[in-house]
C-alpha cells in the first residue's frame, strides 16, 4: 500500500512539474511573415505589369496599407491557447531599371509595424507584441519568366513573454501565363531559410534561456489576375513545407527541465486570399485585401485597406 501511494504522489509531482504553463506566443513571426509576403506580392503585380505601361516616367510604384487581423491558437501539451487582435500598417516601393522590350529588373523594400493584443484562454492573463520588420527585394522578368531574391528581417517586442528576432533569406521563380489578352496565371516556387532569435523567457515557475532557431520553407504557389477596365480581382494560394521543424528547446518547471518544441509559426499549411483593387486614375487604385493561413495550431485571417501610387 505504501508503494502505491509513493507512486501516486511521484505521478502527481510529475503532473505539476509538466504542464502547458507558457505564456508564450507566436505573433512576431506571423506579423513578419505578412510584412515579407506583402512585399513579395508587390513585386509578383509590378513585374506583370511592365508590359502594361502602367509605369509612370520614374518607373516607380508604391504601396501604403492599413491592417487588421485576427489569430487564434489551439492549446496543446506545451503551450496555453490565445486569441489576438492585430493592427498596424505595410508600406512598399518598387523602382524599374534596365528595362528592355523583353526584360525588367525592378528593386522593391517593404516595412511594416504590426501591434498584437493577446488574450490568454482560461484568464491566463494578456499580452502585447509589437513587430516591426523591413525586406530588400530584386526582381527580374524576362519573356514572362520571373525571379525574386529578398533578404530581410524583424524586431519583436512582448510585453510578458520574451522577445522574438528574425531574420530571412529566400528566392522564388515562376511564369506568367497571359489568358484573354488580360488575365495572368502565375505558378511558382519558392525556397526561404530563416533564423529566428528568442530571449530568455521567465514566468511564473517556467523558464528557458535564449534560443536560435533555424527553418528551411518550400513553397508551392499559385496567383491568378483577372483584368478589367477599372478593377482588378486577384486570387492567391500557397501551399507551405517545413524541411526542418523538428526544432526543440530545454524548459525549466518546478525544477525539472524537458524538451519540448518550439513555439514558431513555421508549420507546414496554407495559405490564400485575394485582392479587389478599383483604378481611380491610371495611376491612382485603391484595394482591399484578404489574407488566411491556416497550420495545424493556427488560424490567422488578416485584412487591409491598400492605396497605390504609380509615378
Amino acid at each position: 500500500m505504501k508503494k502505491i501511494l509513493c507512486l501516486f504522489l511521484l505521478a502527481a509531482c510529475y503532473t505539476v512539474g509538466y504542464s502547458n504553463n507558457f505564456k508564450s506566443n507566436n505573433l512576431n513571426e506571423i506579423n513578419s511573415y505578412y510584412i515579407t509576403e506583402k512585399g513579395k506580392s508587390y513585386m509578383r503585380k509590378d513585374l506583370a505589369s511592365s508590359e502594361d505601361n502602367k509605369f509612370g516616367l520614374s518607373g516607380s510604384i508604391q504601396n501604403i496599407e492599413y491592417v487588421n487581423g485576427t489569430s487564434e491558437f489551439d492549446k496543446n501539451s506545451d503551450y496555453r491557447g490565445y486569441s489576438a487582435k492585430t493592427q498596424g500598417f505595410v508600406t512598399g516601393t518598387s523602382s524599374e531599371f534596365n528595362t528592355t522590350g523583353n526584360s525588367m529588373w525592378l528593386t522593391g523594400v517593404s516595412f511594416g509595424y504590426l501591434r498584437s493584443e493577446i488574450d490568454y484562454d482560461e484568464d491566463f492573463g494578456k499580452d502585447d507584441a509589437e513587430t516591426l520588420g523591413v525586406n530588400a527585394y530584386l526582381g527580374y522578368n524576362k519573356n514572362d519568366y520571373m525571379l525574386i531574391t529578398y533578404i530581410g528581417g524583424a524586431l519583436g517586442d512582448n510585453d510578458k513573454s520574451g522577445d522574438k528576432d528574425n531574420f530571412l533569406v529566400g528566392i522564388e521563380g515562376g511564369k506568367f501565363f497571359t489568358i484573354c489578352k488580360k488575365n495572368k496565371l502565375y505558378p511558382y516556387v519558392s525556397l526561404e531559410g530563416s533564423r529566428v532569435y528568442s530571449d530568455n523567457y521567465s514566468y511564473s515557475n517556467v523558464s528557458y534561456d535564449k534560443t536560435i532557431e533555424n527553418y528551411t520553407k518550400f513553397n508551392l504557389g499559385l496567383d491568378y489576375d483577372i483584368k478589367f477596365e477599372k478593377i482588378e480581382l486577384k486570387l492567391f494560394g500557397k501551399y507551405t513545407d517545413v524541411l526542418n521543424d523538428d526544432n526543440e528547446i530545454t524548459v525549466e518547471e518546478n525544477g525539472l527541465k524537458r524538451e519540448i518544441s518550439t513555439f514558431d509559426s513555421y508549420k507546414d499549411g496554407v495559405s490564400f486570399g485575394g485582392t479587389l483593387a478599383y483604378y481611380i486614375e491610371k495611376d491612382l487604385y485603391v484595394a482591399l485585401d484578404i489574407f488566411t493561413a491556416i497550420t495545424d495550431d493556427t488560424d490567422d485571417l488578416i485584412t487591409s485597406f491598400r492605396l497605390g501610387h504609380i509615378f
